[in-house]
């Protein structure tokens, strides 16, 4: 037999000086995000940190976040497409996080809440005018009135909140709770608002002189005619006259609703609960309505007929010449409402006076017409809010195996709330969580509010960037 020496390596250099950086061709870098929800929001809301904040109880201090923006919390959150909810990460691992109802519970929950700590001390002389109560005139009065400017708003109508009062149907509003919403901004000493009283454009030029500024933010509220076509409805006359109790919606007949926006879904909802028969027809092969709504008419029994368009209606007979993807076929109806758009026709051909809303060429959705205001408010004040070099955290960022599938949770209390509100990822913000200190091979991070790299040590194997489940960690070439 024969025994063999076995050569043990053995180094008098500490392994503290086997500094491995220098190996690296790339290196890790903190480098935070936006999250897509928050991106996608008009209002740009800090969702993830919303979010961290109810996760530690913090209610107040999430309310005053979110209202920091939006002043009508409880209403967007009830009524809003959600686009947050829409591009939430959440759903690539099982289901969106149901930010527009955490927002509408947050929203109800502080509905009596008093905002004087929002408001500044500021003063200024400048007086501003505002014309239109509804979101985007509340947004804009709101965010002036707490920087010190003097606001006066005209509205046409008897009560302010524009078309989430008199558009949105009851059953998808609780018009009480969002009132209190625009009471309470109706009430800052700043602000006055002259209500029944209907600016014409002939008015523009003297309101000019005796207002810094002036800002039509009254909506698109006239409905889109169609010339010759006699005896029909014309949807947002008849949402609004409803809402303000001249008239009520017909029952147990059969009515043809034209159109495939969020009008003619609010028109088509009402009818459905009034024991109606109802075809929505639609001249596209698809609607523009939010989703949800669509989704509350189909669950009613509504029938939609996509490619189609009215070609003949007789009242006195009751039938509807419908011309269905090239073919034409008969409908028997008791009525036709016509929702195709909405226009102004007051103010639209104005060209020197400022706009903001959905008559400002903005998209007609709640909170854009908030962004809007918002908007408009910064550029009056002179807060510098672009940023064009967002990036954002996508899902191919996030490690997706290290977060745990949860079943959404239905909001009924403030322990749900904290529930769902633990599903959020927190996309693009660093949350602690060591993931990349514990799976570092060197030994070269060290997490205190934030990742730090010892780029001593560290080789550029990527690990970190790789593990994260938040997305805050990218990597860059190494220019030596």
């Amino acid at each position: 037999m024969h025994s063999i020496d076995q050569i043990i390596s053995y180094s008098y250099i500490p392994i503290t000086e086997n500094k491995v950086g220098t190996w690296r061709f790339s290196e890790p870098f903190f480098d935070e995000k936006t999250s897509p929800c928050s991106f996608h929001c008009p209002i740009n809301q800090e969702i993830s940190h919303i979010m961290i904040l109810l996760e530690n109880k913090k209610y107040k201090e999430a309310f005053l976040n979110m209202f920091e923006k939006n002043p009508l919390l409880y209403t967007t959150g009830s009524v809003c497409p959600a686009f947050c909810k829409q591009n939430c990460n959440r759903k690539e691992i099982d289901s969106s996080i149901d930010i527009n109802n955490i927002e509408s519970y947050l929203g109800k929950m502080f509905i009596d809440y008093d905002i004087s700590e929002t408001l500044s001390n500021e003063k200024r002389d400048d007086r501003i005018c505002i014309i239109g109560f509804g979101p985007a005139g509340i947004s804009l009065s709101y965010q002036l009135a707490k920087k010190g400017f003097i606001v006066d708003v005209f509205e046409k109508m008897e009560k302010g909140g524009g078309m989430p009062i008199y558009g949105i149907p009851d059953i998808r509003l609780d018009k009480k709770i969002a009132e209190k919403e625009i009471k309470r901004i109706e009430a800052i000493k700043k602000i006055n608002v002259y209500y029944s009283t209907e600016i014409k454009k002939d008015d523009i030029e003297k309101l000019k002189k005796e207002y810094k500024r002036v800002i039509v933010a009254t909506g698109l509220q006239d409905p889109v005619k169609i010339e010759g076509l006699e005896d029909v409805y014309y949807g947002i006359d008849v949402l609004i006259k409803y809402h303000t109790k001249k008239i009520s919606f017909p029952s147990n007949g059969h009515y043809l609703v034209l159109g495939g926006g969020n009008t003619a879904m609010d028109v088509a909802l009402y009818l459905l609960n009034n024991s109606n028969k109802v075809d929505i027809i639609a001249r596209r092969d698809v609607l523009r309505a939010f989703e949800k709504e669509v989704e509350e008419v189909k669950k009613l029994g509504a029938n939609i007929i996509f490619k189609a368009e009215l070609k003949e209606w007789d009242k006195k007979r009751g039938g509807a010449l419908i011309n269905i993807n090239g073919k034409e076929d008969k409908i028997k109806a008791d009525g036709i409402f016509i929702c195709f758009g909405q226009k102004d026709k007051n103010f639209t051909d104005l060209k020197n006076i400022e706009k903001i809303g959905d008559i400002g060429g903005f998209e007609a959705n709640l909170s854009t017409a908030i962004a809007s205001g918002l908007k408009k408010a910064y550029e009056i004040i002179g807060i510098e809010k672009e940023n064009k070099n967002i990036k954002i955290a996508t899902i191919e960022m996030i490690n997706k195996d290290i977060i745990e599938k949860k079943d959404k949770t239905e909001i009924i209390n403030n322990e749900t709330l904290i529930e769902e509100a633990s599903r959020c990822i927190k996309c693009g913000i660093c949350t602690e969580c060591k993931v990349c200190e514990t799976f570092c091979p060197d030994l070269a991070i060290d997490v205190n509010k934030r990742p730090e790299f010892d780029y001593d040590y560290c080789k550029g194997c990527g690990i970190c960037y790789m593990e994260c489940p938040r997305g805050v960690i990218s990597l860059r070439e190494v220019n030596r």
